[in-house]
């Protein structure tokens, strides 16, 4: 199977992705976005990664793959209709069979007066008989047959060239998709554990007052509230995160309970270029590169 060119983020996608991750990485007041915290130490997986390894243990895509192959020898072989084809074949015979040996031995023109004998004619020795056959073939004139044979094969490869590369862009939408999500969800945790920080640090401050009697004790009932919504904000951010670590680790071909560590930097190149961009070249640059849609052309 042919080899694909690396699929990077491009796009519309890829700004939409960084702009997420660099959004996240602000609200959790860190320069870089990671989303392993709790979890293991294991491989820090980047984007572009997540990207390759979906593709690679991506069997769909490998059978689109297939395709692609399939329909290009699809076009050579329609082309091979307007060349010379040259056949050999070598056929050898041994029987007995009267009539058999009786044509055999005129084809061979060894047919003699003996042959007449009635014995020799109904009980014949077993005869030898080879034949060989050689042709040459040259189409001169196909009524076009041929070459729209051909142009209707180079089509079919196109299209499916371009379904192959509509699904790899599908497939990297989704890891995508899935990347960002993780790595929101992980912000998302540590959020809530800051704030649970928070609100454990003011409930013990509460207390501290009460014991002054300087507050009542709704108020350090509010504040033992306010914790305990916090810490079901955190059990919940864990889940999620648990949950879009999952998904990811699916889409990448790998058991979901596999530790993944993500981290995702936005250059400051793209991060200007970006502000630069305008919505129309956007759009044209996604519809270029849509190849869902060259394929239902």
């Amino acid at each position: 199977m042919r080899e694909a060119a690396p699929l990077r983020p491009a796009g519309i996608l890829r700004r939409a992705a960084v702009a997420a991750l660099a959004a996240a990485a602000v609200a959790a007041g860190s320069p870089a976005v990671a989303a392993g915290d709790g979890a293991p130490a294991g491989e820090v997986l980047s984007l572009e990664r997540a990207i390759d390894l979906a593709l690679a243990g991506n069997r769909q895509l490998r059978a689109a793959g297939a395709g692609v192959d399939a329909a290009v020898a699809g076009g050579d072989e329609a082309r091979a209709e307007s060349r010379p084809r040259l056949d050999l074949a070598a056929v050898y015979q041994r029987t007995d069979n009267p009539v058999l040996v009786f044509g055999n031995l005129l084809g061979q023109e060894r047919f003699g007066a003996g042959n007449f004998a009635v014995d020799r004619l109904n009980r014949p020795a077993p005869l030898d008989n080879w034949k060989t056959r050689l042709s040459v073939r040259q189409p001169l004139w196909t009524a076009g047959r041929i070459r729209h044979g051909v142009a209707a094969a180079e089509g079919l490869a196109r299209a499916a060239a371009d379904e192959h590369e509509a699904l790899r862009q599908q497939i990297a939408e989704r890891t995508i998709a899935a990347y960002a999500a993780a790595v929101l969800a992980g912000h998302e945790l540590e959020l809530s554990r800051q704030a649970l920080l928070t609100a454990e640090e003011h409930l013990r401050l509460v207390r501290n007052l009460h014991e002054g009697g300087l507050v009542v004790e709704s108020d350090v009932l509010q504040a033992e509230v306010r914790v305990s919504e916090v810490r079901e904000l955190v059990i919940r951010a864990e889940t999620g995160l648990e949950i879009r670590r999952g998904e990811l680790n699916l889409i990448l071909g790998r058991a979901p309970e596999t530790p993944v560590r993500l981290a995702e930097t936005l250059p400051a190149e793209e991060a200007a270029e970006d502000q630069e961009s305008d919505l129309a070249s956007l759009v044209a640059a996604a519809r270029a590169a849509r190849a869902d849609l060259r394929a239902a052309r």
